[in-house]
């Protein structure tokens, strides 16, 4: 279906997309403040349509502060996810960055690529593309960088995410570049208070590795298997057994829940700023058995942060497309896989590739959601 265009905030000069497949099985709403994901909306197994991420119905609620505003549904960069102490080293010289996360810079800074307004380049039937040019000591970010982020929807009921960057032509000198998307999703739909949480949905992961984490978030470096210890970050099964949910063991997990960077790429060798050039398939499938929704995440990513939504609170609510009147949201309302490279990568010799951006070179990622019913 062709692509609806509407204003979505006069003043500000904000529009929003509207993308569809042609059976309607698949909505995504975008908005080009933030390249944010607005509204993802997908059939239930009565054939109600839910709209299965957390967001805003104005422009206000994503102008908001963090506490107000947890970066719903918004494209993350120069850099995502932390950067220890909100300093790296790169060709010799010391790069400081505003800290915004207690004693870490997180997801590009105090007005990273979530807060800025993004022009579009490109549209087809079912896709855009939306673009941004970040200048050089933004943030303390090096090098002048030109992104781009096209969303697309297709018959197979994917939203697919497919990112470039590249520094502009007259720069010489490295940057660092780790793009992610932060929709917080909720396959319950949240149209009444049974459905404000997720601690419902049954998951199953691929991946079998995670990265260790101190009391402040801080990766250390070392890469973990989730089979270890007490086993509450294993989320891989065998045929017939039952899926573990989210809040099954959330209690156990250091503190409020989880908030993690999952490994699916160990083998170093593979590291470098290209990515992968094969898509991982269904690297996480997760089903709300209340309205039978499910969504296949794939990606081609190392890692991706698996987050659930431990910092939602009251000073959030629904949209109106998931309940007419307004429901303050709680924590665990929502889980976010965040396709990325591992953070504060830049800081650990051997993951260092993954991020560092040479003139003339391309950063590539491409992500997928896909949504089906179970």
């Amino acid at each position: 279906m062709p692509v609806k265009t509407q204003v979505y905030n006069k003043q500000n000069n904000i529009n929003q997309y509207t993308l569809s497949n042609k059976s309607g099985n698949l909505v995504v709403k975008i908005i080009d403040y933030g390249a944010t994901i607005t509204h993802i909306l997908t059939p239930d197994k009565t054939g109600q349509t839910r709209d299965v991420v957390l967001g805003w119905d104005d422009l206000d609620g994503y102008f908001g502060e963090r506490g107000r505003n947890p970066f719903f549904g918004a494209a993350i960069g120069r850099c995502g996810n932390r950067i220890i102490d909100g300093n790296f080293q790169l060709n010799g010289q010391t790069y400081l960055l505003a800290l915004n996360n207690g004693p870490n810079a997180l997801h590009g800074g105090i007005e990273g690529f979530d807060k800025k307004k993004w022009n579009l380049l490109k549209e087809t039937d079912q896709s855009i593309t939306l673009g941004l040019v970040s200048k050089d000591e933004e943030e303390g970010y090096p090098g002048q960088l030109a992104v781009e982020i096209t969303y697309s929807v297709t018959e197979d009921n994917e939203l697919r995410l497919e990112y470039l960057a590249k520094l502009s032509d007259n720069q010489l000198i490295d940057t660092i570049v780790n793009l992610t998307n932060h929709s917080y999703f909720n396959l319950n739909g949240c149209t009444n208070d049974n459905e404000l949480d997720v601690l419902n949905h049954k998951v199953l992961m691929k991946a079998q590795n995670y990265l260790e984490i101190n009391d402040s978030f801080q990766p250390t470096g070392r890469i973990l298997s989730t089979k270890t210890d007490t086993q509450v970050m294993d989320f891989a099964t065998k045929d017939g057994e039952e899926l573990h949910t989210i809040g099954e063991r959330i209690n156990q997990v250091m503190p409020n829940g989880y908030d993690h960077c999952y490994v699916i790429e160990t083998n170093e060798q593979n590291y470098n700023i290209k990515g992968n050039p094969l898509i991982q398939e269904s690297v996480v499938v997760v089903n709300s058995p209340l309205t039978g929704i499910t969504l296949t995440f794939s990606t081609t990513e190392p890692g991706f942060q698996f987050y659930t939504g431990n910092n939602v609170s009251s000073a959030q609510v629904t949209k109106t497309s998931q309940s007419l009147t307004p429901t303050t949201l709680k924590k665990n309302s929502g889980f976010c896989l965040e396709a990325q490279r591992f953070p504060n990568a830049i800081n650990e010799n051997n993951w260092r590739k993954q991020v560092v951006l040479s003139p003339k070179q391309t950063y590539n990622q491409t992500t997928v959601y896909k949504f089906g019913l179970k």
